[in-house]
This record gives structure tokens, sequence and C-alpha cells, in this order.
């Protein structure tokens, strides 16, 4: 049982790995992104979909152990979580626990880690687009009509839909 704790703490190990490579490579999208460098942004999103496929194989590595601790504990996988086994293990197995338990604590830490910084990257994203959406609406002319605007005789007109930053001649 404790060669087959130790595989499972292993299988854990090497998922905070690849979501400690995860979180730095949000990290740096965020970067890219406030650069406006949209190469790097390609590049940290190819890295990304890397890791993510890293870490499901990982995930798979995991489930296999999981399953093997619960032909140990003669309990189905589909029920056995990582707080269950280190719940049952702590009095018989301590150092296997603890060992447990800490890389469970760590993967949850980075998990809601990379979570969040993923989610501010995506607010900085559409906020960016969002921008040049507007920018580009007011370079062909489809912003907000002008108001008040008068001809040489005085009288009110409603200016056509014309770019702003060009003239007709142009």
């Amino acid at each position: 049982m404790v060669k087959t704790l130790n595989e499972l703490h292993e299988s854990l190990q090497k998922l905070i790995t690849a979501h400690r490579h995860l979180l730095d490579v949000v990290r740096a999208e965020r970067e890219a992104l406030l650069n406006a460098n949209l190469k790097a942004v390609q590049e940290t999103t190819f890295k990304k979909e890397i890791l993510i496929n890293d870490i499901a194989d990982y995930d798979a590595d995991r489930e296999l152990r999981v399953g093997f601790v619960a032909a140990h504990m003669r309990v189905s996988p589909e029920a056995l979580t990582l707080k269950t086994i280190i719940r049952e293990i702590e009095t018989q197995y301590p150092n296997q626990a603890r060992s447990l338990h800490s890389s469970l604590n760590t993967l949850t830490v980075m998990v809601q880690r990379i979570s969040e910084q993923n989610n501010e990257n995506k607010t900085l994203a559409e906020n960016f687009l969002g921008h040049l959406n507007e920018m580009k609406r007011n370079v062909l002319g489809e912003g907000q009509p002008f108001t008040d605007v008068y001809s040489s005789q005085g009288q009110k007109t409603h200016p056509a839909g014309t770019p702003r930053l060009f003239e007709k001649e142009a």
C-alpha cells in the first residue's frame, strides 16, 4: 500500500509541476496582452494548449493510481477522493497522508491562481477588443453622429455618416 500511495504522490507532483508551468505561461500571457504583442499572445496560447494536454495525461495517471488505492481499500474508485484517501490512511500511514494532503493543498492553490489570472486575462482581452472596435467605428464613421451641427445658413443639419478622420475628397 505504501508503494501505491507514493506513486499517487509522485503523480500529484507531476500535476503540480505542470500547473506551475501553466501559471507562468498565463502570467506571460498577461504581459503579452498588456504589451499588445500578438506574436507573444499566440505563443502563450500554444504553450497553454500543450500544458493543458499534459495536465490531462497526468490526471489520467492520477486516476489510475487512485484506482489502485481503491482496490487496496476495497472501495469504488468513483467514490474515492483525495480527501477521503487522506482521511482513511492518516492513522495507518501518517507520512503518506501528510504528503498527499500537502500536494492536494498546493494543487488547489495553483488551480485557483491559474483560474483567477486566466479570468483577468480574459477581461483584459475583452476590454482591448472593445477599444479596438470603438476605434474602428470612429475611423469608419460609425460612431455616434454629431449633435448640433449647423449649416452656413444657420439651419440645424444631420450630417451623413462620413468618417470623422477622412475628408470626402480623400
